[in-house]
């Protein structure tokens, strides 16, 4: 009888500390923690159990789910509680834990691996970005035969480089001085060297650019470098067509400055083969190579009855200067002009000999040079 009476006693008791909450309920399908049913507990208890859950190192969704399904019990005697710690939120604001958040977050420090950069890469093209910093991060080079991707988003569409940015010209500033083309002084070349040298390089102006074209000319001459401030012109003697009458070139320059302003500048170039030399007595010319070069060659004759000196006459539009080549003594001296022709007398002296020969290069101010070859007979 003692003992039937003890146990009703105890059963009794225990119903109270579970009804209390001081005793867990056992797990039935109202309380385990995947049932969705509302668990009345207390104050405290709600408390501990939210603490208990935030200090949980992995927590799983359906445990999360009964966390915010914790409610305080109606009626239950605040006194009982204990103090309320600082940053525990209200009982009745359920705890708010996002299932995909990385358990190691409040927790110690996980030992898994960190994720590689190279998300969905193998382990070697880890490995081959591993020395690289964040921001310097490129993907590894395809392998050979494996082809490449392309990327046709709209965004490296409008930066592709099939389409060159264009840089447009600034505005000047209203002081700014316009530019200036010069192609340099008109002159006469000779055509021997077989090119012309152009030279613009007198021009002004800010960050100019320079385009050179032929505009006229017996023959199409080839520019070196039609967009340098200096070039030459090239391929005079490429007919292999030697003339005694001058040939006139035409060049032009146009130079742009940085504001986009153009100016323009011509040059005119005689081209000669020879000098132009009138020999009296007459002489007979021609064109004949020499030490590698084509010169003109101007052969006169003078026949003498007796034995005097021969005297000759070369008249020509510019100034000349003579140098013996071979033969003998001779003596040149200028005289007045004749008009708008440099005139000067030369005089071959006869050796005893029944003729006399003496070979003189002529050249001009221009450096256009020939052959005069004086001839005294009996």
């Amino acid at each position: 009888m003692r003992t039937l009476l003890f146990a009703v006693c105890f059963s009794v008791g225990v119903t109270l500390m579970i009804v209390s909450g001081y005793l867990p309920r056992p797990a039935t399908a109202d309380n385990r923690p995947e049932s969705r049913g509302i668990v009345l507990v207390s104050d405290r208890v709600a408390r501990e159990a939210r603490r208990a859950l935030r200090s949980m190192e992995y927590r799983s969704a359906p445990t999360i789910v009964a966390a915010e399904q914790i409610t305080v019990r109606s009626g239950f005697d605040p006194d009982e509680t204990d103090d309320e710690v600082e940053d525990d939120p209200p009982a009745d604001t359920p705890i708010d834990f996002a299932p995909e958040a990385d358990p190691a977050a409040d927790g110690p420090e996980s030992d898994l691996p960190a994720t590689p950069r190279n998300y969905g890469a193998s382990q070697a093209d880890d490995e081959a970005w591993s020395g690289l910093a964040e921001d310097e991060a490129t993907p590894p080079a395809p392998d050979a035969g494996e082809p490449e991707l392309q990327d046709d988003s709209p965004a490296r569409s409008a930066s592709s480089p099939d389409t060159p940015d264009v840089d447009e010209p600034s505005t000047p500033e209203p002081d700014t001085p316009l530019p200036r083309a010069s192609a340099g002084e008109d002159r006469v070349a000779w055509a021997g060297w077989d090119d012309l040298p152009l030279d613009a390089g007198g021009s002004t102006g800010a960050g100019l650019a320079y385009e050179w074209k032929q505009t006229a000319g017996p023959r199409r001459l080839e520019l070196d470098d039609a967009g340098a401030a200096r070039t030459v012109a090239r391929g005079l003697l490429a007919a292999g067509v030697m003339s005694w009458s001058p040939g006139l070139y035409r060049f032009e320059v146009t130079v742009t400055d940085e504001f986009g302003r153009v100016a323009t500048d011509e040059v005119d170039v005689v081209v000669l083969y020879a000098p132009e030399l009138t020999v009296v007595p007459a002489a007979q010319r021609g064109f004949r190579e020499r030490d590698g070069y084509w010169l003109g060659h101007y052969e006169a004759v003078s026949v003498q009855d007796g034995p005097e000196d021969a005297v000759f006459q070369v008249r020509s539009p510019t100034a000349l200067t003579f140098t013996r080549i071979s033969g003998g003594a001779y003596d040149v001296a200028r005289l007045p002009d004749a008009g708008d022709e440099y005139q000067y007398e030369l005089v071959v002296y006869r050796d005893g000999d029944a003729e006399t020969v003496v070979e003189l290069l002529v050249d001009t101010d221009e450096g256009v040079p020939g052959v005069l070859r004086l001839v005294v007979r009996q």
